[in-house]
């Protein structure tokens, strides 16, 4: 694993970006591919960007989809309304 680490390291092969470290000594960098989020990776520090990579374009999850608006527990459950006696 170390020598199959330090040849990719010497031949600057790519190195695929994760969204969260993986280990201990795991680096970041931003604007990978184009993308202001951090690139995990495991690799040296400052490893240059051409040489990582994403497996897919990351991006945001769908916007929730809210038929009607959240109200306050206190407007729909007896619970909160108080002693009326």
């Amino acid at each position: 694993m170390i020598l199959e680490l330090a040849f990719a390291i010497a031949c600057g092969e790519k190195i695929l970006c994760h969204m969260e470290p993986g280990g201990r000594d795991w680096h970041y960098r931003t604007k990978v591919d184009g993308f202001e989020m951090k690139c995990w990776y495991d690799g040296p520090r400052m490893k240059p960007r051409n040489e990582l990579y994403w497996a897919e374009s990351p991006s945001s999850p769908p916007p929730m989809d809210i038929k009607e608006p959240m109200r306050p527990p206190w407007e729909h459950d007896d619970r909160f309304k108080g002693d009326t006696q």
